[in-house]
């Protein structure tokens, strides 16, 4: 204290400073939540109860980019992933205790998708139809988890896989509307198993927020018909697509009859596959399974009549039971066979009941008709077949056989049987009617093959034969005729055009035993595509019937 220099009176101020509050920490809820996973919902962590102090407490976060918190009561929001980010509270001081701090740190971890893919909609094949379990396109259902609110990815599969099909944007969940990939059928040459797993790719999504989880992948079935192992499947709905690719883009590719299919309705006409300029050159596995033509469904296709018009050098024809009936009227020369019109390829293990009827309608002095019960024409091998079905065929010049009308140049016949009537009717020249072919010529063969068939007639000439005509005698080998056969007088030699004696009574013996150790089937007699036949109570059947 001072005085003035008039002694006048002093004002004295004192100022104190409390500087002993209580002491009043402060400590979250939940101490570290550290790592949290974006898409978690909003949450509250705040200050526990126990301090003492009235201060108020103001949150805040080192990175509102990250995760925003509600400065009053501590609410967390997660903006995206990121981190660390530290939330910090502070509590004032009030008149008692002192302020606190109290931090905890978050890691906002990516958020896990997983994509899984269900069963796709049916199998691709390279044509298209109403068929539900197969076509050009299939569509696979997707489900997704881990997306947040209305984020989405983009998804596609691989194209290695000889399908193709444009990205997909994608919700979460399965939505129907949204989560489905369509793959289309792409005509590549896939060396592979019809099965293809082809792995899913996420091609765009939020990389920021998001990391994909394993490592999808999509079994879809893909028959190209390019091998056997990948033959395309026939059924009764594809039936008609079928018939044109296969005499079109897929003369060379493999087919599989999957069901029985009856030519009935509207639909039912039959044009067959190949003889315009397209002869088919694949091959068709009717997997033990029957085609019924029904009756009058089969149509002409460049002079020839039949399942197939022309099969080419290569194809092949295989374990498959045709029935029904047709008639033809057809132009000059012609092939018809419930098979084949002409076969150059490989016919076997093939059973037919088909009745066929067939007249040249050529104006020409030459009307050339082959008809027979399996082919009209073989140039090829038929091997291991049957035929039942009765063959009526007129022309001027005729060949009618009970499995093929003609066969010629190194054509084979073998291991096969007829039983149907067979009819020829000749105009200007006479007719080659043959419980076996008609007539072979050049290098042909028949071999191990036996004529049951009841009559043969012809309208005029001498050319009916047990077996088949021919001049060459080394072309038959092992051959036998039914004796109560009518239609000619026979010359009784298993090596020659009528082959050698058999009765009803010796074929129908001994479950099987004439056929094998006569007839010379037993390296064909089993169960099973190398060895067809067995037996059915009094003849061979194939192995599928």
């Amino acid at each position: 204290m001072a005085a003035d220099a008039i002694n006048s009176a002093i004002t004295i101020t004192a100022v104190f400073t409390h500087t002993d509050l209580i002491p009043d920490p402060i400590s979250f809820t939940t101490r570290e939540p550290t790592e949290i996973i974006y898409g978690t919902s909003t949450f509250t962590n705040a200050i526990a109860s126990g301090y003492s102090g009235s201060g108020t407490i103001a949150y805040s976060s080192s990175d509102t980019s990250i995760v925003t918190v509600n400065s009053s009561s501590g609410q967390i929001t997660i903006v995206k992933a990121g981190g660390p980010v530290t939330i910090t509270a502070v509590k004032a001081a009030d008149a008692t205790y002192a302020g606190a701090t109290a931090a905890y740190q978050l890691v906002v971890n990516k958020a896990p998708i997983t994509v899984t893919p269900g069963t796709p909609s049916r199998s691709l094949i390279p044509f298209d139809s109403a068929d539900n379990a197969y076509g050009t396109t299939t569509a696979i259902p997707i489900t997704v988890s881990g997306l947040v609110g209305s984020d989405t990815i983009e998804v596609e599969h691989e194209t290695a896989g000889g399908f193709i099909s444009s990205p997909t944007v994608m919700t979460n969940g399965s939505n129907p509307s949204t989560n489905i990939l369509t793959p289309t059928y792409l005509d590549i040459d896939v060396t592979a198993n019809p099965q293809r797993n082809v792995p899913l790719l996420i091609t765009e999504y939020d990389e920021t927020n998001y990391t994909i989880s394993g490592s999808p992948t999509v079994t879809v079935y893909r028959y190209d018909g390019r091998t056997a192992a990948r033959a395309i499947p026939v059924t009764n709905d594809n039936l008609s697509a079928f018939n044109t690719y296969a005499s079109s883009a897929g003369t060379a590719r493999h087919y599989k009859l999957t069901h029985d299919i009856t030519l009935t309705g509207s639909a039912s006409t039959w044009t067959p596959i190949g003889g315009s300029g397209s002869n088919f050159y694949g091959s068709f596995d009717g997997n033990g399974k029957t085609i019924n033509l029904g009756t009058d469904n089969v149509v002409t296709n460049n002079n020839t009549a039949g399942l197939f018009g022309i099969i080419g050098s290569g194809g092949v024809v295989k374990n498959l039971r045709l029935t029904g009936s047709f008639s033809v009227s057809i132009a000059s020369p012609s092939y018809v066979g419930a098979v084949a019109g002409s076969n150059a390829g490989t016919v076997s293990n093939v059973s037919s009941s088909v009745s066929i009827t067939a007249e040249s309608t050529s104006t020409s002095a030459t009307r050339q008709i082959f008809a027979g019960g399996i082919a009209g024409n073989n140039p090829g091998r038929i091997k291991n077949c049957y035929s039942t079905g009765a063959v009526t065929a007129s022309g001027s010049e005729v060949r009618a056989g009970g499995i093929a009308g003609q066969s010629f140049s190194s054509g084979s016949i073998e291991n096969s049987w007829a039983s149907g009537n067979i009819t020829g009717n000749g105009s200007t020249s006479n007719p080659y009617v043959g419980g076996i072919a008609g007539s072979i010529h050049q290098s042909a063969t028949i071999n191990n093959c036996v004529a049951l068939n009841s009559t043969l007639t012809a309208n005029s000439g001498t050319y009916t034969s047990r077996i088949a005509w021919s001049d060459a005698v080394s072309a038959f080998t092992n051959n036998y005729g039914n004796t109560i056969m009518t239609g000619g007088s026979w010359t009784n030699n298993k090596a020659a055009n009528d082959g050698e004696d058999v009765t009803t009574t010796a074929t129908e013996a001994g479950a099987g035993d004439w056929w094998k150790n006569t007839a010379g089937w037993s390296t064909v007699w089993g169960a099973d595509e190398a060895h067809p036949w067995t037996w059915n109570t009094n003849r061979p059947k194939l192995w599928f019937e």
